[in-house]
């Protein structure tokens, strides 16, 4: 193993890439909205909102980890 493997950068050539890409979008626009409802219009709402927009991070983070 080279010593300075750690020192290369990291290539995203994973096959879902632009599927994880599409879901990192939508999970930044339901943490936004999530933050907004929970703060402007109802908490229970908002809080929703938030728990489905992490469930998208960790389908995300999933397939980054399965570097699928």
């Amino acid at each position: 193993m080279n010593r300075y493997n750690n020192l290369r950068p990291f290539r995203d050539e994973g096959r879902l890439r632009v599927l994880r890409q599409w879901l990192n979008i939508f999970f930044i626009l339901g943490a936004i909205a999530g933050m907004l409802c929970f703060k402007l219009v109802d908490t229970n709402l908002g809080i929703y909102i938030l728990i489905a927009a992490s469930v998208l991070k960790f389908i995300e983070l999933t397939l980054r980890m399965m570097k699928l």
